[in-house]
Order: C-alpha cells, then structure tokens, then sequence
C-alpha cells in the first residue's frame, strides 16, 4: 500500500482570488512521510509573495 497526497492551491491577488489548481503526489511509504510532505508544503505556501495570499488544502488517500 501506498500514500497519495493531492492538494489545492489557490492565490488571492490584490483581493482577487484566481481558478484554484490541483496536483497529486503518489507513492508515498508510510503516513509518516505524507505527513511530512504536507507540513513541508504549507511551509513554503506560508512565505509572503506581494500583495497576495496562497491557500493550501490537503488530503491522503490510502490506496492498495
């Protein structure tokens, strides 16, 4: 079994949000490294860029 993580992004720029965007990551081991892989991520979307937002949204999915 492995891990799939798929998030959603989306900015808000000058007030204006944009269409949100969605990728998926596969074969993650273990929960663990998702997990890590999610904190890593929201992270990096925390980082300021001018005059606009990033939304981060996440989930794992256990596939066989």
């Amino acid at each position: 079994m492995d891990w799939v993580l798929i998030f959603s992004l989306q900015w808000v720029v000058a007030g204006t949000p944009t269409a949100p965007t969605t990728w998926t990551n596969v074969d993650y081991a273990s929960k663990e490294l998702f997990e890590q892989a999610v904190v890593a991520l929201k992270a990096e979307m925390e980082k300021p860029i001018a005059d606009s937002e990033t939304c981060v949204r996440a989930v794992c999915v256990q596939r066989k």
